[in-house]
């Protein structure tokens, strides 16, 4: 007597066989539809053949097999990559799950294997750590190749097998995830390693377009040498090295040149001394030094126009505790043998006295903020110095963190001026840093100095590569002279130090 067969799709039972005019086989349909409404009136849940969630299959073995499936979420999504979070749970004892993964397409609303790229994961692999007996387990895919700004179609599936090990059918999550690819705002790309030695507590300026590297702390002495890359030509060449090894410097660029000192050297411990960078020559030629009992390191500079001439600016820092005064550099005072410095004083730092602060210019005014304050303090307001105010320039309050971010210290800062759909965005950035838990991160914020509003962005990261979290970092704000798309201006970050020591990574920011 021919035995009959039975496939339940999307929960409706096909009932074929070859002959119906037998009663036994009329009982025995009779009864699966009893024992099918059965346990389906008692909630439970179930699994049918090719869907995951909520109904009953039953196979060749007459076994009745139950599992579920959450919707699937996105972990990730970016340019040409994704990850994509699969749970199932609630697994029958005698279900036998074997491969699992995700199945995507552009087109088909509901993608299967067939045709269609997917990961295949085998739950007795090696490298897979989830018990085959597990009654529940999560399990991410990756998801290469995608096409930029393109909606995809993704959804999860197992792959089921009977006592022996032969597959008995497939079965998809009948939630299908909908997500789109980034298109080429607020992402990072991974850049050249540094060519020197890795290295925290370095300093970067811009000069003519190329960026340059120098100075710090490999985790066992103290650098003075100097590098410069060429991010079109994309190489890094080694210049000059600088007068004395040391860490947690200052460095900016006025009237086409670069200044760089104060820090900490194994000598003198803080220092007030300063050089200027001449890259005709690549040399390096002392300049004056800040003001006596003036020595600091872990300190801030930039550069502002003031009355017509670009001036430099050093100010905060730590110098037996941390600091907010701040003065200018003034060349044309700078005579040398002369006993007075060229660095003349500016008004206070309006906020609390800081080390390990960030600071960056945008429209010619600066900003500061962050750092460890007194008592160890962890700050996370920030502040403007305006130089046209008054005299001698002010400072006022600007903002201070989201919420969400605690006091961060050792972090980056950069700016980013551009215009995007015929609106002009002034952007302060910063990420980064070391909080007073000891906790790294690698996040970005940006604050919109047009809207007053912080945003979160990006953390760093180019789809599968992760930049580590970490602090003593450097950061540069950039033009290119051509992209593929986007904006000119970029900004860079890199160097630094993690929990997994000191680095060479460098990455670049397209708003």
């Amino acid at each position: 007597m021919p035995i009959p067969h039975f496939i339940l799709l999307n929960g409706k039972m096909l009932i074929m066989m070859n002959r119906i005019s037998n009663l036994r086989y009329f009982l025995f349909v009779i009864f699966s539809l009893f024992l099918f409404n059965s346990c389906k009136n008692k909630g439970e849940s179930y699994i049918s053949l090719r869907n995951l969630t909520n109904h009953t299959m039953i196979n060749i073995h007459n076994a009745y097999l139950r599992a579920k499936a959450m919707p699937d979420s996105v972990v990730y999504a970016g340019i040409h990559y994704a990850e994509i979070l699969g749970d199932i749970y609630d697994i029958s004892d005698s279900l036998n799950i074997r491969y699992f993964g995700h199945c995507w397409s552009l087109s088909n609303p509901n993608p299967i294997l067939t045709n269609s790229p997917h990961t295949l994961i085998d739950i007795n692999s090696d490298s897979v750590d989830i018990d085959p007996n597990a009654t529940e387990f999560q399990y991410i895919s990756k998801l290469y190749g995608l096409e930029l700004d393109t909606p995809y179609f993704v959804r999860s599936y197992v792959i089921f097998t009977d006592p022996n090990g032969n597959i008995i059918d497939t079965a998809y999550n009948p939630n299908v995830k909908v997500f789109r690819t980034k298109i080429p705002q607020d992402v990072w790309f991974k850049k050249a390693d540094f060519d020197g030695l890795a290295r925290s507590e370095a300093v970067a300026f811009i000069l003519d377009g190329e960026i340059y590297v120098g100075l710090g702390y490999n985790g066992y002495s103290l650098l003075n040498d100097f590098w410069v890359y060429n991010p079109d030509g994309k190489y890094w060449k080694n210049i000059k090295n600088f007068y004395s090894a040391r860490r947690s410097a200052v460095a900016t660029v006025y009237n086409d040149t670069a200044i760089v000192g104060t820090g900490y050297t194994n000598v003198n411990g803080p220092e007030r001394d300063m050089y200027r960078y001449e890259k005709s020559a690549n040399l390096w030629i002392r300049i004056d030094s800040l003001p006596g009992n003036c020595e600091r390191y872990d300190a801030v500079a930039f550069t502002l126009n003031i009355n017509g001439k670009e001036r430099a600016i050093v100010g905060t820092g730590y110098r037996n505790a941390p600091l907010n005064d701040f003065y200018v550099y003034k060349s044309e005072l700078d005579t040398a043998g002369a006993p007075l410095s060229a660095w003349r004083q500016l008004p206070s730092f309006q906020g609390a006295a800081r080390s390990q602060a960030v600071a960056a210019v945008i429209d010619n005014k600066a900003i500061v903020g962050l750092g460890v304050g007194n008592s160890n303090t962890y700050l996370k307001d920030f502040y403007l110095y305006d130089p046209n105010e008054g005299t001698q320039g002010a400072w006022r309050y600007l903002t201070v963190a989201p919420d969400e971010v605690s006091g961060r210290a050792n972090a980056v800062a950069f700016t980013l001026s551009y215009t995007r759909n015929g609106a002009l965005h002034n952007m302060f950035y910063f990420g980064t840093g070391r909080d007073e838990n000891d906790s790294l991160y690698n996040d970005l914020w940006a604050y919109d100095l047009n809207q007053g509003k912080w945003y979160k962005k990006s953390n760093i990261r180019e789809d599968f590569l992760i930049g580590d979290p970490r602090e003593g970092a450097v950061a540069v704000s950039f033009k290119r002279s051509h992209v593929d798309y986007g904006t000119l201006v970029r900004g860079l970050v890199g160097l630094g130090k993690s929990k997994n020591g000191v680095k060479r990574d460098f990455w670049e920011y397209l708003p």
